[in-house]
């Protein structure tokens, strides 16, 4: 991992641990807001550490998935500037927090996939 990448995981990764630190927005999504293991699937982002380069492109922590109740949650950062207006690595950010079924990626659809069934062994 280069070095900006590094730094970029180790914000990522301090941020979503310790939501309050720093300023972050947070956005949930509909089907989340509205789960009744809402709790749960924002603990399990909290705790999150198995990236791997099927859903992390780029390997800085950016993005990931976790399974709750056997369903499949993915998180990811939108980087913004101190004005929340253009994309910026090392500024602020935005955690979105949203079901499998509302994160549109073809690229993704059969790691998801893939992924639910293996924690449904």
């Amino acid at each position: 991992m280069n070095a900006r990448r590094h730094l970029v995981a180790d914000l990522n990764d301090k941020l979503r641990k310790n939501l309050a630190m720093g300023k972050i927005e947070i956005s949930l999504s509909h089907k989340v807001k509205n789960s009744e293991f809402r709790a749960e699937i924002i603990k399990a982002v909290r705790n999150f550490s198995s990236f791997d380069s099927e859903i992390d492109f780029n390997n800085d922590h950016s993005i990931g998935m976790v399974i709750v109740e056997q369903d499949a949650y993915l998180f990811r950062f939108n980087y913004l500037d101190d004005r929340y207006d253009y994309a910026s690595e090392i500024g602020r950010r935005s955690l979105e927090i949203c079901h499998s079924s509302e994160f549109n990626s073809v690229k993704l659809k059969k790691t998801i996939t893939d992924k639910i069934s293996a924690s449904s062994i």
